[in-house]
């Protein structure tokens, strides 16, 4: 059975520790947590006692971030999108794109949507912009061959 799950908030990516001193290392971005949590519990709560998937997958990931004000102009002009605009969001305060789906694979595991990330065979994903920021998800089961 394919799994699919929107979330409404800021994606947040994990992976980049920081180094606090005496060898503890502490996550980069202080939104992780808030975010894990976001699609921990929508995944849970979609799942609603589906048993857990226990063969190979594969994980599609819609990232959406909402644009800066900076990206509009001022005035008369403020709904239009400046030209300079970039098309795509990236950029360090966005986060890479492998991080930001390493987040959503273990926020899955804790959801029990699977097993362990490792079942994942196939990715495929993406940032864009959009009004709301978010993540669509889905997961779809592969047959297992013979």
């Amino acid at each position: 059975m394919t799994f699919r799950v929107t979330i409404h908030g800021t994606p947040a990516p994990q992976g980049s520790k920081r180094h606090v001193g005496h060898g503890i290392m502490v996550e980069s971005s202080k939104r992780l947590p808030a975010w894990r949590s976001l699609v921990t519990d929508a995944a849970w709560a979609v799942r609603d006692g589906a048993p857990t998937i226990t063969g190979p997958v594969c994980l599609f990931v819609a990232f959406g971030f909402r644009r800066p004000k900076s990206h509009f102009g001022t005035g008369r002009n403020a709904g239009n999108l400046l030209p300079a605009a970039p098309p795509y969001p990236t950029g360090r305060n966005i986060g890479d794109l492998s991080k930001h789906v390493r987040a959503i694979e273990d926020a899955l595991t804790d959801a029990g949507v699977w097993y362990d990330d490792d079942q994942v065979v196939g990715i495929d994903a993406g940032k864009e912009w959009w009004t709301d920021a978010g993540a669509f998800i889905v997961v779809r089961p592969l047959e297992e061959r013979p």
